[in-house]
This record gives C-alpha cells, structure tokens and sequence, in this order.
C-alpha cells in the first residue's frame, strides 16, 4: 500500500493509507519499504475503498518521552519534553528509530527529521537535522553526471516568523560517493521565507513542536 494523504481533523494528523487495515488490527505498525515504522494504525471507513487511517510516528514518540507516558493524543507543544537553549547538538546517526517521518512529498519520498539532535538556538529559533531518501535519483545541479539518492540538511528554523536558514547539506550519491556543502560559507545565503503548503511547512511544524517553540 501507500500513503495517499496527510489528513488533518481539528488538532489531529491522520495518515491515509491503502494499506487494508482488518478488524482487531489498530494499534499495529504502519512501516515504510525498508521497515521503518512511520504510524500506527487506527481506523477503517468501510464504505470507502482502500480508506485505512493511521496516527503519525511523531505522535508516538512525544507520547513515549513524556513523564510517565500519560499525556493528551496528540501532543500538545507544551507537553511534549523540550530542548535546553544551548543543549548539544549531535550529527545524525544511523539508528532508525531517530528518524520521525514528517511529511510525504508527492515525487520526493519521506522526509524525516532527526528527534536526538533538535537543539533551541535562541528565542524563537531551532537547529535540526532532517532528510530525504528519494523515490527515484535526480542529477546534482553541480555536477550532473552525478546521481543524488538521498538528501541531509541541517536548517535553522525561526518558528516565530516561518523562515528557515540553511546551514548544511549532504548529498549521498548512488555510485557511494558524497558531497556535502557548508552554506554559511555562501555571501548570499539569506533566510528565506517558508512557502505555505508545502513539505518545508510540515517539517517545520513538526520540528518547532517536538521543540516546544508552536
């Protein structure tokens, strides 16, 4: 099956799936092609066709870090654990279970975002890693004859004023070479406002909550 929406109800994230979903079966894992768990089944329309619903990974994981596991679902910001400002900020490793999905581009893949290195910066202001495995290759734009597979950033993001300021990103090709690019180094590499609807937002939304800054 596949993931066919992003449903938003009130306060509540829904993922549609055409994964069938049986009777008895909610609360089991909704994984990706490589076994990763991005949800939790929930619920079924049966007058619809192939209409199967799951709550987001994200949830699950500001439910299992908070106090004793009993908070409201979903998470409002303010009860999900936040980050110290200052608090140290790590690469991304390779553990799958740090890697919450965040939103579902059409043609791009899953993005995720990395939950072990989101670090508070400043007012209003994060620093997090996320990711991108693509559904198919596409070519470097500066050096096409190179093959990208997958895409890391770290951005920074004013969850204030919806912007994002890019810091870093690596390029892993598909002949196992990298390339990986230091934008503070780059004269005109100014904040730029993030564009309403689409996979920036819902990355941004996701990380400036599991923060505590939304």
């Amino acid at each position: 099956g596949i993931v066919s929406a992003i449903r938003k109800v009130g306060a509540r994230t829904f993922l549609q799936i055409s994964a069938p979903i049986s009777h008895g079966s909610s609360g089991g894992p909704v994984l990706d092609v490589n076994g990763r768990v991005i949800g939790v089944s929930v619920a079924m329309l049966e007058e619809g066709q192939n209409l199967n619903f799951a709550v987001p990974v994200s949830d699950l994981v500001a439910l299992a870090s908070s106090p004793g596991s009993r908070i409201p679902f979903p998470a409002r910001a303010s009860e999900v654990p936040r980050p110290r400002v200052g608090a140290r900020s790590t690469s991304p490793g390779s553990k799958a279970d740090r890697w919450v999905p965040a939103a579902i581009g059409a043609s791009s893949g899953v993005h995720e975002f990395d939950v072990t290195t989101i670090r508070v910066v400043a007012d209003g202001r994060v620093n997090a890693w996320w990711r991108v495995t693509l559904n198919r290759p596409i070519a470097e734009l500066r050096d096409k004859t190179k093959l990208i597979r997958q895409k890391v950033h770290l951005d920074q993001f004013d969850c204030a004023s919806n912007r994002y300021l890019m810091i870093s990103s690596t390029y892993y090709h598909t002949d196992g070479g990298l390339r990986t690019m230091d934008w503070t180094s780059e004269p005109d590499n100014p904040w730029d406002q993030i564009i309403p609807g689409s996979v920036l937002e819902d990355i941004a939304e996701k990380v400036c909550s599991v923060s505590g800054l939304r």
